[in-house]
């Protein structure tokens, strides 16, 4: 007889991966607006994009990026590449629906933000991108 061995999903604990791994992401205002959800993972993963934008805006805003604003966007990055490289189909939709989807949005005013992401979010990134682009076509 085989015993089965429960695993955590990664996808059910984003919440407090982001929370405890993004420097500042708890007490910013992007968080709390979600607060009330925060238990689950598309909320707080849509919430990171929101705040990546603001902490990005802000350093392009800023004469000289300050290496805190940069560590917030690595760190950012590196949760969201975490995500992207999960064999999990939810953590990956996540990256692509929640957090991807409005990166773009917003990338035309945010240059070279994709620049941050790493090898696997940018091939999700560029994906989506050339989706997007098929679908404005036709």
């Amino acid at each position: 007889m085989t015993d089965f061995v429960r695993r955590e999903r990664l996808y059910d604990d984003i919440p407090r991966q982001l929370t405890n791994h993004v420097p500042g992401f708890k007490s910013s205002s992007s968080f709390r607006l979600v607060e009330g959800s925060a238990d689950l993972p598309s909320v707080v993963v849509g919430a990171l994009a929101e705040y990546l934008l603001e902490t990005y805006r802000r350093m392009m805003h800023s004469k000289s990026a300050s290496k805190e604003l940069l560590l917030i966007v690595d760190a950012v990055c590196h949760e969201v590449e975490t995500l992207a490289n999960c064999r999990e189909p939810d953590a990956r939709n996540s990256v692509v629906v929640d957090f991807l989807e409005s990166i773009l949005e917003s990338a035309d005013d945010m240059p070279g933000i994709e620049q941050h992401f790493g090898r696997s979010t940018r091939r999700l990134f560029d994906k989506l991108l050339s989706t997007n682009l098929q679908e404005a076509e036709e």
